[in-house]
């Protein structure tokens, strides 16, 4: 299979969770944005990096003993496109496969991810994406060679959906039994629905 690196945004401002960090939320006993990064771990990309805002001791240390490469995006006002511009900036140049993950979905399960890049490896296609009943979900996988570029010119809080518009011919979906790829935690609502502990 492809070497598979990825990318975990973890530098929103979580504007529809109120004061506390959608990130530091619990899932099983720990933060759903270092749940989320043990899936990819779990799932074997190597390397990965995650992407924080500056000055947040509390999320960085929910890193902490895993195996990531730790990235401050000092311009995450600008939106998404900001930190995925920082995260490929970190990769440098290399090929293979780069997992594009948001950190808020830590439902996704490491198999998944495991399915999506052996799929992407045995497709001609530069872009991979969960199908779940229909509905397109994350992680996005691109071709790094290809859409570095791309990617790093990225503008704006859409993240990588101008590029999905631009090539759809060069889209792999992948249909998958995982909810999980949809679900991503925004409201204290879905926090109380979707994750273990309540929260």
């Amino acid at each position: 299979m492809a070497t598979m690196a990825a990318i975990l945004l973890a530098a929103g401002r979580s504007t529809r969770m109120g004061e506390q960090s959608k990130l530091l939320l619990t899932s099983g006993g720990e933060p759903i944005a270092r749940r989320s990064a043990k899936t990819l771990l779990t799932a074997g990309v190597d390397p990965l990096v995650v992407v924080i805002p500056p000055q947040s001791p509390t999320l960085r240390g929910a890193f902490k003993g895993l195996n990531a490469l730790i990235v401050e995006n000092h311009r995450r006002d600008e939106g998404m496109s900001t930190s995925i511009a920082a995260g490929v900036s970190k990769l440098g140049e290399r090929d293979g496969g780069l997992a594009v993950v948001l950190g808020d979905m830590p439902l996704i399960e490491a198999d998944t991810v495991k399915l999506l890049c052996r799929r992407f490896s045995l497709s001609s296609k530069g872009i991979a994406l969960p199908l779940y009943k229909g509905r397109r979900g994350h992680p996005v996988i691109f071709d790094l060679a290809k859409y570095r570029e791309e990617l790093l010119s990225l503008e704006g809080d859409r993240g990588a959906k101008s590029i999905l518009k631009a090539h759809s011919e060069d889209i792999l979906e992948v249909e998958v039994d995982d909810q999980g790829v949809v679900v991503d935690i925004d409201t204290p609502e879905q926090a109380l629905e979707f994750l273990q502990d309540g929260q």
